[in-house]
This record gives structure tokens, C-alpha cells and sequence, in this order.
């Protein structure tokens, strides 16, 4: 567990650091093109996710999954070469189809009239972000968390050193600046984490040599992840665009900030853990073993997800207002409840990351592919019906809410995993504490001393509801040495 604790804060860290370049990016932007401009940004931002899931093959995760599941250091190496030769094929042909297609391919995604020049430059910020994810991923893959941390934090220095170069070419009419915010800041951790991958000895020597094998392992784990990503990133992709189309930009922007802002913190929790979580499981083949470290994550989750998002629950307002602005406001309306929904997605997500890290690829496939399925059909019918976007952020929760008991079945009918009653109770309380701020500051336009007063007197009781055993504990240390 402190291992778990240890390792989660150093990438929290990183990962801390490169949204908050990001959030200052999108607070300059707000402040000085307003909702419309954080819209296109928005826009250009999920669909470079989507490109460049495409050109990598979804490989980061089946990377990872390949290095940690492999004992021997030469069958780790062999298998790094062979996926940089398939990520470097399929890159150079996503680019040249992009580069071709740009007149049909640009006016249909971005709604914007320098669409065609955008989408060829989008293409060359794919190709460092592909390679981003390739060296950070061998990182990940041996856990060097020192040197993954050392390399991502250079990545929110570079976001902002960028950040006016960006606003004066904006200003200018050049919408040029928005594709080098999105690809410089990547190419820095790219050389970063290469080096630190190469000093460690993990970066393969040329010539790479594709072996059937690594081939195989490769497609058969990162065409389910291909699918699932292009999914769930062009699920979010899809809704941003068809709020665009229907309602503007300005409402675009709004959603954009509420769905920036419920996934930020809650990346830097799962993301910091998850970096850990992945490999460590992968690398375990006892089913013991692999339920214990489920649980030991289970029990960090229902202990840090009710206490972190009843926290943004409660400074929402001050949330937007600093990190956008005031014109942003608006976005409360999708984000109150998509907060709830946070909550379940931190809890399901425990559940769910073993699908990917021990290989039940079907599992992960047809329960994430139906949800985004569903979640788009979904807006697209609200939307067309001419239903606001607050009906988008309920979805979004109802989307949640289906996950987690599929997630909990897998657990059980793969691992043999059960839910401990005391884990129940603890989700029941922290899911009724998340509710019963969000209910008393669903309406409020401002930050109230009794909802922060409120929040530290639930919080303490939570805290001594899911610790009392340790707590006991302690205090009986205490009354004997006294």
C-alpha cells in the first residue's frame, strides 16, 4: 500500500502539473476570445486525441501491458522495436492520408473557415504526440516513475513559455497558434522520456526486427483498444461538434469547460494510480494476488473519490471563475451533475482497469463500446429534439451509473472478486455525501461559508466513518503509553 501511496503522488504530481498548463491556456483563451475560442480549442484538442489513437494503434496501453507481462529483458526489448516500427507505419499513413484529404476532411471536422490548413498542421502535432505516447509508455511499462514524472513535468513548462506566442498569433488571425499549443509541449516530453528511456537501456537499437509473436500480442490486445478509444474520444469528439453545429460555439465552449474540468481531477487520482496499477497487475499471474491489489486500489478509491469530488462540488463557481471565466458560467449547469457521476466513474474504474491489464479484451471491448455507443445516440437524439446541454451532463451520470455494476460482475465472474460489505457501506456513504452537497448548492451562483463549513464537518465524519478500525487503533497505542 505505501508503495501504491508513494508511486501515485510522483505521477500525481506530473500529471497535476500538465493540466494546470492546460487550464491556463484555456483561462487565457477564455479571457481574451471567450466561449467561442475555447470551443474551436476544445475541438482541435479532442479531435488530435482521436488522430492520434488512430495512428498509434491505441499502443500506449498494450505497450505497457506488452513490457510488464514479458520477464526476460531481450522479449521486452523485441517487443518495444516491433511496436515503434508499426506505430511509424501506420503514422506516416494516417499523415499522408490527412495531408490528401485535408480539402473534404477539414470543412467536415472543424468548423472553421482556415479548416484545411488546420487539419495538415494537425496532422504533424499527431505525429510528435504519437511518439510522446511511445516513449512515455516504455517508461511506464518498466516503472521508471522517476524519470516519467522528470519528463511530463517539462511539458506544462513548455505550455507555458507558449501561451502569449499563442494569444499573438490568435489575435493576429492566425489560428496556427492552437495546433502549436497542442503539439510543442508534447515534442519536449518526447525527447525527454527518450532519453531517459535510452540511459536506462530500454530504447531498442536499430534495425527493429518485427516478430510474428510481438505482432500478434500487439494487434490482438490494441485493435480492442482502438476501437474502444475511437469510441470514447469520438463519442466526446462527436457531441462537442454537434453542439457546434446546432447550438454555437459559445454553448460548445461551456460543455467543453464542464466536461475539462469533471475529467481534470479526477485524471490526476486515476492517472497517478493508474500508471502503477497497470504494469503491477499485469505482472501478476496468482489470482490471490491480483484480487488483493484490486482491493488495496478499491479502498484508496472509496476513501479519496467521495472526499475529492464533494470538494469540487462545493467550489464549482470558483472553479470556472478562475480557471475560465465569468462567461462561462453557464457550464455549472452540465458539470453539477456530471460530478456525481465522477464519483461512480472513480470506483468503477478500479474494477474495470483489469480488463485491459490481465488481457479480457471481449470484457473490455463490449462493455466500454456499448456505453459510448449509447452515450452518443443518446445526445444526438437531445440534441436534435432541441434539449439543452445540462441534459448531456445527466447522461453522463446515467452512463456511470450502468458501468459500475458491469464492472463489479466482470470482477466477479473472471477474478472471483467480491464486494466486502464494509466496502458497500463506504460506497453508500460516500455516494450520499456527494449527493447531499450537490443538492444544497445546486442553484447557488456563488461560494457560501456554510457549504464550505458544511463540507469539512462531512468530510471529518466520512474520514472517521471509513478509518475507524485504524483510528481504535491508534488511540489505544496512545491511552497505553500514557
Amino acid at each position: 500500500m505505501r508503495e501504491i501511496i508513494r508511486s501515485g503522488l510522483k505521477v500525481g504530481v506530473a500529471t497535476f502539473a500538465s493540466l494546470l498548463g492546460w487550464v491556463v491556456a484555456a483561462k487565457i483563451l477564455a479571457l481574451t476570445l471567450g466561449a467561442p475560442g475555447v470551443g474551436l480549442f476544445g475541438i482541435l484538442r479532442q479531435l488530435l486525441q482521436n488522430l492520434t489513437l488512430f495512428a498509434s494503434f491505441c499502443g500506449q496501453g498494450a505497450l505497457v501491458q506488452g513490457i510488464a507481462s514479458r520477464p526476460l529483458a531481450e522479449d521486452k526489448l523485441r517487443f518495444t522495436g516491433s511496436v515503434l516500427q508499426i506505430q511509424l507505419a501506420i503514422s506516416l499513413i494516417v499523415v499522408i492520408l490527412l495531408q490528401v484529404g485535408a480539402p473534404w476532411l477539414g470543412p467536415m471536422l472543424i468548423p472553421h473557415p482556415q479548416a484545411i490548413s488546420l487539419i495538415r498542421i494537425l496532422s504533424i502535432a499527431m505525429i510528435v504526440v504519437v511518439g510522446q505516447n511511445y516513449y512515455v509508455g516504455i517508461l511506464n511499462g518498466h516503472r521508471l516513475i522517476n524519470e516519467l514524472v522528470k519528463s511530463q513535468v517539462l511539458g506544462p513548462l513548455t505550455t507555458f513559455a507558449l501561451v502569449l506566442p499563442m494569444i499573438w498569433l490568435l489575435r493576429r488571425g492566425q489560428p496556427y497558434g492552437y495546433v502549436i499549443m497542442l503539439g510543442a509541449p508534447a515534442l519536449v516530453v518526447t525527447v525527454a522520456a527518450a532519453k531517459a528511456g535510452y540511459r536506462a537501456g530500454w530504447i531498442p537499437d536499430a534495425p527493429w526486427r518485427i516478430d510474428r509473436s510481438d505482432w500478434s500480442s500487439f494487434f490482438r490486445m490494441s485493435a480492442v483498444l482502438l476501437l474502444v478509444g475511437l469510441l470514447g474520444t469520438g463519442s466526446q469528439f462527436f457531441i462537442s461538434w454537434l453542439i457546434a453545429r446546432r447550438l454555437g460555439l459559445a454553448e460548445a465552449g461551456q460543455f467543453w469547460a464542464a466536461w475539462t474540468l469533471s475529467m481534470a481531477y479526477v485524471t490526476i487520482l486515476l492517472g497517478s494510480f493508474g500508471t502503477y496499477y497497470m504494469p503491477s497487475l499485469s505482472s501478476l499471474t496468482e489470482r490471490e494476488a491480483q484480487r488483493n491489489l484490486i482491493r488495496s486500489y478499491l479502498e484508496i478509491s472509496l476513501l479519496a473519490m467521495p472526499i475529492l469530488v464533494s470538494f469540487v462540488v462545493v467550489f464549482k463557481i470558483w472553479a470556472i471563475r478562475i480557471l475560465f471565466s465569468k462567461e462561462l458560467l453557464p457550464a455549472v449547469r452540465v458539470m453539477r451533475w456530471m460530478l456525481i457521476g465522477d464519483f461512480i466513474k472513480g470506483i468503477s474504474w478500479v474494477l474495470g482497469l483489469p480488463m485491459m491489464a490481465l488481457g479480457h479484451m471481449k470484457w473490455y471491448f463490449w462493455s466500454e463500446t456499448l456505453l459510448n455507443i449509447w452515450l452518443a445516440c443518446s445526445a444526438y437524439v437531445w440534441i436534435c429534439l432541441g434539449g439543452g446541454i445540462e441534459g448531456l451532463g445527466v447522461l453522463f451520470f446515467v452512463m456511470y451509473l450502468i458501468h459500475l455494476p458491469i464492472v463489479s460482475f466482470y470482477a466477479w465472474k473472471k477474478l472471483g472478486f467480491v464486494w466486502k460489505q464494509e466496502q458497500i457501506y463506504r460506497l453508500l456513504g460516500g455516494l450520499v455525501m456527494v449527493i447531499t452537497l450537490s443538492v444544497h448548492s445546486w442553484r447557488d451562483t456563488n461560494v457560501h461559508f456554510e457549504m464550505v463549513l458544511g463540507y469539512f464537518l462531512l468530510t471529518g465524519l466520512f474520514i472517521c466513518f471509513n478509518l475507524h478500525k485504524q483510528l481504535k487503533s491508534w488511540l489505544l497505542r496512545v491511552r497505553t503509553l500514557i
